[in-house]
């Protein structure tokens, strides 16, 4: 849960389409990451007016 006045940090690692099934591996596949949706341009803004951050650097 983010406070007001909080930081939220979200980092990304991309990996090219053509690589993917070798950035899969056992150690993947049993994070919580392995089943997150793909991120689309302009879901980071959606996803912080949702929660009621306007703005972020």
């Amino acid at each position: 849960m983010l406070k007001p006045g909080g930081t939220c940090i979200l980092t990304q690692y991309i990996v090219p389409e053509g690589a993917m099934a070798d950035a899969r591996d056992e150690h993947f596949n049993e994070s919580p990451a392995a089943s997150f949706d793909i991120l689309e341009e302009g879901d980071l803004r959606m996803i912080l007016n949702m929660a009621g951050l306007d703005t972020f650097v």
